[in-house]
């Protein structure tokens, strides 16, 4: 038995039709990535040697090396390591991670 050409693409048509709502359906069920709304992006801060204290927009988080969760934008990093201390700006966007490393020299 051999089906028309026109009978094929409707076939066709009605087989993509039903895979679309078989996507759209499943998409209901499953959970988008949390980065996909998320208005934070990770921070990583790293020095040579290690244990420098670490201060983000004026606020003490911890020492070297550290990894913070911080919100999408422009953020002012100080690290208070021997000699004078290090002030660097960095531009963290949402979703996506940006890592700083500083070196200390000894004198």
């Amino acid at each position: 038995m051999r089906l028309s050409e026109e009978f094929r693409k409707y076939l066709w048509i009605a087989a993509l039709i039903l895979m679309m709502t078989a996507a759209f359906t499943a998409a209901q069920y499953i959970r988008p990535p949390d980065w996909l709304f998320s208005n934070t992006g990770t921070l990583v801060v790293e020095s040579n040697p290690q244990g420098v204290a670490v201060n983000v927009n004026g606020k003490p988080h911890g020492v070297t090396p550290l990894t913070l969760k911080v919100q999408a934008g422009v953020h002012e990093v100080e690290l208070q390591g021997p000699g004078k201390p290090r002030i660097f700006k960095v531009h963290v966007t949402r979703g996506d991670r940006v890592a700083q490393y500083v070196e200390f020299f000894h004198r």
